[in-house]
């Protein structure tokens, strides 16, 4: 088959594009995943009950699910090269021992108190004290198991939207009082049917772990300052 100069172009542009590594940074990147963000409807309903006769379903959630899927993150993203995440055991009790001291500096204050004080700390200064370069949030939208009452069936949907951001660049923000915004932002659902809900969870993170790695982490411009 006689193939045009133009096809001999691309795909020569092709095959370089396939040959060309991904960044890698000068060091390994410092990371902490903060707790993840949930609304009451999911941390304060642990079991409810929907729908009627043969729709009927029970819903079931965790209290816990902020934290879990920070971990479950944390796990994905320490398998990838040139990352370095806080191991979520040290970030736990370093915000335990944040929450320890606020108790102890002021008793008067509520659990609900303390945890508003802790969610009002700018996040440059948790990524100063934890020497970190990045820190990653986010937002669940969804996290439930969904069992059906009737025959007996059950699925997982969880529903997350990360967000990453440079330390550095937030304190200068907030040194220049500006709008603080994200390097990375990314939103991706999962459900699985006769799965937990942390099993779909732990699909999902690994799923945002791999569009990081493509996406975020390839990107040199992300990690001038290291």
């Amino acid at each position: 088959m006689r193939r045009t100069p133009l096809t001999l172009l691309v795909l020569s542009i092709l095959w370089m594009g396939c040959r060309t590594p991904l960044y890698t940074p000068p060091r390994a990147v410092r990371i902490a995943v903060m707790p993840f963000g949930a609304p009451g409807s999911i941390t304060g309903q642990p079991f409810d009950i929907h729908g009627w006769w043969f729709g009927a379903h029970d819903v079931r959630q965790s209290r816990n699910v902020g934290g879990w899927t920070a971990e479950s993150l944390a796990r994905q993203l320490e398998q990838l090269d040139c990352v370095e995440v806080v191991p979520p055991y040290d970030l736990r009790r370093y915000l335990q021992q944040q929450g320890r001291t606020l108790r102890q500096t002021h008793p008067d204050l509520t659990d609900e108190q303390v945890e508003a004080i802790l969610s009002a700390i700018p996040l440059s200064d948790f990524g100063r004290d934890l020497e970190v370069d990045k820190i990653v949030t986010g937002q669940i939208f969804a996290s439930q198991v969904s069992h059906n009452r009737t025959i007996d069936t059950w699925a997982s949907t969880v529903d997350l939207q990360v967000q990453v951001w440079d330390v550095e660049s937030l304190w200068a923000a907030e040194q220049a009082d500006s709008v603080q915004t994200p390097e990375y932002e990314l939103r991706l659902s999962e459900r699985e049917w006769f799965e937990s809900w942390l099993a779909a969870t732990d699909e999902v993170c690994q799923d945002i772990a791999t569009c990081m790695r493509r996406e975020y982490f390839a990107d040199p411009g992300f990690f001038r300052g290291l």
